[in-house]
Formats: structure tokens, C-alpha cells, sequence
């Protein structure tokens, strides 16, 4: 079965991790339930692939989970590899869509 917002958050609070990746859709969800419950749940790093990250979900995970390193990251789902990370700004700027998907990393090639 599925785990609810509650007892995601609940593992992560109670095992202590600090390292999360997650859609940014699904971070979302995880923030706006925190934010109905007036918590935050701090954390080292997010992650987030797999969608495009919006303002809006950037904000909401940022406010939620406060991590001190954000990387928005691209790759193959298939492969389960992220060769392409931005780090994430504390906001985006106006007018844009959402934050790049990075660059390279390591001694690769991508074409998209």
C-alpha cells in the first residue's frame, strides 16, 4: 500500500534522515501536509528529479524542509542515475518557468 504524508514524514523525524529525493509533485505533498500541521522538518540536502521543479514547489519544499543543499537533478529514469544537477536557487526569478535541470556531471555527454 501507499504511506500517507504522516507517516513518511514520521520515518524521516524518527530515523533522523537528513538526505531526501523525492518528484518535486511528491515533495510538495510532503511540505503542504507539514504545513498544515504547522511543523518543519529540517534537513542536510533535497533532491528532486524527475519533473520539472516550479517556483511554487521550490518554495513550498524549501519552507518545509529548510535543507542547507537543494540540488534539482536530471537523468534517465530508467537508469536510476542523475548525470545532469543544478543547485537550486532560494527562489526563482521572475518569469521563469522553473530551475534548470544543471549541467554535466563528471566526464559525460547529454543530449536531451
Amino acid at each position: 500500500g501507499q504511506w500517507d504524508a504522516e507517516e513518511i514524514c514520521g520515518l524521516i523525524r524518527t530515523h533522523r534522515i537528513n538526505i531526501l529525493g523525492f518528484t518535486p509533485s511528491y515533495g510538495s505533498q510532503l511540505a503542504q501536509w507539514l504545513a498544515t500541521q504547522q511543523q518543519t522538518l529540517p534537513v542536510r540536502m533535497c533532491i528532486t528529479g524527475g519533473e520539472a521543479l516550479t517556483g511554487e514547489h521550490l518554495q513550498r519544499i524549501r519552507a518545509a524542509f529548510q535543507p542547507e543543499v537543494f540540488f534539482n537533478a536530471y537523468g534517465p529514469t530508467e537508469t536510476v542515475v542523475m548525470p545532469l544537477a543544478s543547485l537550486a536557487p532560494e527562489q526563482l526569478e521572475e518569469g521563469a518557468g522553473s530551475v534548470p535541470i544543471g549541467s554535466i556531471i563528471g566526464d559525460r555527454v547529454a543530449y536531451i
